[in-house]
């Protein structure tokens, strides 16, 4: 059950993006942004799951190995979330 719940929310997540709908903050996005850079902006902020309560960074764990695999999935997952904001930032 848990793994479905899951998946429908990232296909949630992915169906917002291709339809541009930001989920809050959504005026981030001028009425000028192209749509690949909306679809971007969305999924980014769709993806952004750190802070807040029960968010990503509250997770913890007593096995040592979770949590160093743990760890490398949450950094590439911040900076590929921060890339995609940089590209939208950069587009003209």
């Amino acid at each position: 059950m848990r793994q479905t719940l899951l998946y429908v929310r990232r296909t949630r997540g992915a169906h917002r993006a291709l339809l541009c709908v930001i989920p809050y903050n959504a005026d981030l996005a001028p009425a000028t942004l192209p749509l690949d850079a909306r679809q971007l902006l969305a999924a980014a902020v769709t993806a952004w799951v750190f802070g807040g309560v029960g968010s990503w960074n509250d997770i913890g764990f007593a096995n040592t190995a979770r949590r160093s695999g743990h760890d490398p999935l949450t950094d590439t997952l911040y900076r590929s979330v921060l890339a995609a904001l940089v590209a939208v930032a950069v587009t003209d």
